[in-house]
């Protein structure tokens, strides 16, 4: 919680706004290792399907910035780091820790796996709509026309649900007490961030 809450009144001052956009990629990275450091059941199934999701992420991404057809057209700012194909390396993380974080939220359940894809995926799409005022707002990504098409949704959606039945394939039995409280925290955050800025 310290950690996002200095983050976010970091980026809301006009006058630290250009340093905590410029140490994203860390704090996402520092996000990541955090998160992994209290899994409870770590396994290389584990961290295949995860460097798996990582680069799903990241390649989907390139694809989207190059050809305008997956999420729609537009282009990454300087806020995400250092890019590979006009595409933040970093973007891979942070798809990681939401399909992550999601699938871990509801591995308890008992539901089919087909239902915890499709929750999972309208979680991550409602996280999505947090995210993009905020993403705009802080440099992170612009969309060509100002406006984020449903296309980016539905593409979301799509995705999501190809990268949690990804983790289920591995049949992975995931447990970590801090993936629901990120996913909270990172909620809260992007909301009052897209709100205030």
């Amino acid at each position: 919680m310290l950690f996002y809450a200095v983050g976010l009144i970091g980026l809301i001052f006009p006058d630290s706004r250009p340093f905590f956009q410029a140490i994203t990629p860390i704090f996402l990275l520092g996000t990541v290792i955090l998160l992994y450091l209290f899994e409870e059941n770590p396994t290389s199934g584990l961290y295949v399907a995860s460097f798996l999701v990582f680069a799903i992420g990241f390649l989907v991404e390139v694809l989207g910035v190059k050809t305008g057809h997956v999420f729609g057209v537009y282009e990454y700012g300087s806020t995400l780091g250092p890019k590979l194909f006009e595409t933040p390396l970093i973007i891979g993380i942070l798809w990681l820790i939401q399909i992550y974080s999601v699938y871990t939220i509801l591995e308890p359940f008992s539901f089919p796996l087909w239902l915890k894809a499709l929750i999972g995926a309208v979680v991550l799409v409602v996280f999505d709509l947090l995210l993009e005022p905020a993403a705009v707002k802080t440099g992170m990504w612009n969309w060509s026309n100002g406006e984020v098409p449903f296309q980016n949704y539905l593409a979301w959606f799509i995705t999501s649900i190809v990268m949690l039945d990804l983790f289920h394939l591995f049949r992975l039995k995931t447990k970590n007490h801090m993936a629901l409280p990120l996913m909270a925290i990172q909620l809260v955050f992007f909301l009052i961030l897209g709100i205030l800025l």
